[in-house]
């Protein structure tokens, strides 16, 4: 303007007065670009932190972006200025350029933490729900979207905000995993959950074993997956727990070993009833013939009978019953398999069985039960011989004869084939009365010529006691 004093002039005279003891530390006086002298009181910033803590109270906003205030002329010469301004305020956090209410903030995260008296599970996530409750008061209008990628900061704050409630809450008995906080007794409660889902775990995976699936059993850190979101929170975080670690572990094996034992009872008393029993049987019956002409080859035919037949017919029952499941069992099997495949002769096979049986812990039978085991043993040769009714069954029933016969002289049962049938009849010539033996003996060429008729027959089922 024409006429008008020097921008200079006007400055020195701005700075004296600013300087007066009159507006000293109530003004202050700033040249600016393009012939402007600012002259702004030094409490405006502060009024205007002031004024917006107010009115976020008033409007129960969640938060200022604080870069809107750079679009309003003359009162911040820089966003670091606003920063400043806004995060010495208690009633704002400032996380970037935004300022959160500290009102609201708190009041969101006391909320959840209140209701954790009440939750039915003892847990809360105190930050559940920030990313939609932030911007229920956002109008679009000079103010910026609260970001999401400021959530983390945002979140360490929460947890900062957690652990001071806590402490200041002695009563609380309270623990925090990241912004879930949980009861100590629903604390306890996970852990105990996990601990048991490592059980359940184990006899999920036993179980598979017995539908026949073929797995190797192995240990799994428990996932509930029926867990709400929090829960999982905290299972995470206990399953960097190390000493927890071991002690689901622990369950795992401890169940597994539990359903072990019990399967090796299982197939202990199995094998005893169709192996050991049997076989204890047929080797007193061996001890009796002492005629080595006669005892040489049933001793040869018992163990190929053991090899070929008992066992393995044996050990595919066991497998399809589910009583070979146990690591230990398994093992075991796959031994004696391979030892009994290379056995040459009796006393072998025995030995192998005898390693078996005592790798197993399975017991020996006792006197009373192999008296009993030999009675029903005789008991269903006799219930074969009433089945036995065509002629050519003839040496078949012969053989059953002399066989039980045999048993009610001497100890055990002898196993043999019809070719031995003579040999063992004469075993019994000293124990039996004149016209039995004679008859016997007629039974005998009746037999080997397919000559029995059903009378002969009827008698001879007789004799046996069937």
């Amino acid at each position: 303007m024409s006429g008008s004093p020097p921008k200079w002039f006007v400055m020195e005279h701005l700075q004296r007065l600013a300087a007066s003891p009159k507006y000293r530390d109530k003004v202050f006086i700033q040249d600016e670009s393009n012939d402007t002298i600012r002259i702004q009181s030094t409490q405006a910033r502060a009024q205007n932190v002031l004024i917006m803590s107010q009115a976020v109270k008033e409007n129960n906003f969640e938060y200022i972006d604080l870069q809107s205030f750079m679009h309003k002329g003359g009162l911040y010469d820089s966003l670091e200025e606003v920063l400043s301004d806004f995060a010495a305020s208690p009633d704002f956090v400032v996380i970037d350029a935004f300022a959160l209410s500290t009102r609201w903030f708190h009041g969101f995260l006391n909320v959840r933490l209140d209701a954790l008296h009440h939750a039915d599970e003892g847990v809360v996530d105190v930050f559940e729900g920030f990313g939609e409750e932030v911007q229920k008061t956002w109008d679009g209008e000079g103010h910026r979207k609260f970001p999401e990628s400021l959530h983390a900061e945002v979140q360490r704050k929460a947890e900062a905000y957690i652990d001071e409630t806590i402490a200041q809450n002695p009563d609380w008995k309270y623990r925090r995993f990241g912004t879930v906080v949980v009861t100590e007794a629903q604390y306890t409660k996970e852990r105990e959950a996990l601990i048991d889902g490592a059980a359940d775990l184990a006899t999920s995976q036993w179980q598979q074993l017995k539908d026949g699936t073929e797995m190797e059993l192995k240990f799994t850190f428990p996932d509930l997956t029926d867990s709400s979101a929090p829960r999982k929170v905290i299972h995470d975080f206990l399953s960097k727990d190390k000493a927890l670690q071991k002690a689901v572990e622990e369950r795992f094996w401890s169940t597994i070993v539990s359903q072990e034992t019990q399967n090796e009872s299982d197939f202990a008393t199995f094998w005893t009833e169709r192996v050991s029993s049997r076989i204890d049987i047929y080797i007193q019956g061996q001890s009796s013939i002492e005629d080595p002409k006669l005892r040489d080859p049933l001793s040869e035919l018992l163990a190929t009978y053991i090899q070929k037949e008992l066992v393995p017919d044996v050990l595919t029952k066991a497998r399809s019953q589910s009583l070979v499941l146990s690591r230990k069992t398994k093992k075991t099997v796959a031994k004696l398999e391979s030892t009994l495949s290379a056995a040459t002769d009796l006393p072998s096979t025995q030995s192998s069985l005898s390693k078996f049986s005592t790798k197993q812990n399975i017991p020996t039978p006792s006197t009373d039960f192999l008296e009993t085991y030999k009675s029903t043993m005789v008991q269903d040769m006799q219930r074969r011989m009433t089945k036995q009714q065509k002629s050519f069954d003839g040496p078949v029933l012969f053989l059953t004869l002399v066989v039980i016969l045999h048993a009610k002289h001497y100890p055990g049962v002898v196993y043999a084939t019809g070719k031995y049938a003579p040999k063992l009849l004469k075993m019994l010539k000293s124990k039996l009365a004149e016209d039995e033996y004679e008859m016997l003996e007629k039974w005998k060429e009746g037999a080997k010529k397919g000559a029995l008729g059903k009378e002969e027959t009827e008698d001879m089922r007789s004799m046996a006691g069937a």
